[in-house]
């Protein structure tokens, strides 16, 4: 399985930002690394829901934090997480019931985090216009 690395340019700028960008990519790895390594249903989908809670967790707070330094494009950049999050619980719920298998849930998971945090958030904090 592919494994996700950080580097420079994931760097948005924002420290708690990029921090918690560190430890998605940590769970993105680990979660790939134990859906690779378990049989059990119940335990991937513990593990799956875990990192929807994050994901979750992470949008708002980057929203948050967003909002606060004045981000020009705040309200499509909360649309996008918005829909990020719908299509991973959708994506969650076709693995769990078998339609598709944990490889593709995290193969969906580095397509999104790559061009999401390459591209989307690297374009709205280069044009953000207030500071922390």
């Amino acid at each position: 399985m592919e494994k996700l690395t950080w580097h420079s340019g994931l760097a948005t700028g924002q420290e708690k930002i990029d921090n918690q960008h560190r430890h998605f990519i940590e769970l993105i790895n680990t979660l790939g690394d134990d859906l690779n390594r378990s049989d059990d249903k119940e335990h991937q989908k513990n593990l799956l829901w875990e990192l929807k809670k994050y994901a979750d967790f992470h949008f708002q707070s980057e929203e948050n934090i967003m909002y606060t330094a004045g981000v020009v494009d705040y309200d499509l950049h909360k649309i996008m997480h918005t829909q990020l999050s719908n299509e991973l619980g959708h994506k969650i719920k076709s693995c769990i019931w078998g339609v598709d298998s944990p490889q593709q849930v995290i193969e969906f998971l580095i397509g999104w985090f790559w061009h999401h945090t390459l591209e989307e958030d690297a374009k709205s904090w280069a044009n953000h216009r207030g500071k922390l």
